[in-house]
């Protein structure tokens, strides 16, 4: 699944069993400025820069939306598998 935004491509490069693994690409020359991936410890997607990369405030408030989407959609999930509605078993959006 890929969805964009002004500055930024976002890409689901691995499906894992409860998470996914999102590549951040510049539309502009298509190089790669990071992922979002789930840190256990904070129980959250987390953005995880390459090295050396710069973010003027646009483009984070992108990554924050993307970051703040999947935390919705895995709120939505776990709400309808509470109430029996999903498996809860499939991750592909």
């Amino acid at each position: 699944m890929t969805s964009s935004t002004t500055h930024l491509e976002f890409s689901v490069i691995e499906h894992k069993p409860k998470t996914v693994v999102v590549e951040v690409k510049s539309k502009r020359d298509n190089l790669r400025l990071g992922i979002i991936k789930w840190y256990g410890p904070w129980r959250k997607y987390w953005f995880e820069p390459e090295p050396e990369t710069g973010f003027e405030i646009q483009c984070l408030l992108e990554i924050a939306g993307y970051l703040e989407g999947l935390m919705q959609a895995r709120k939505v999930k776990r709400e309808l598998k509470k109430r029996g509605l999903i498996d809860g078993k499939t991750t592909r959006r």
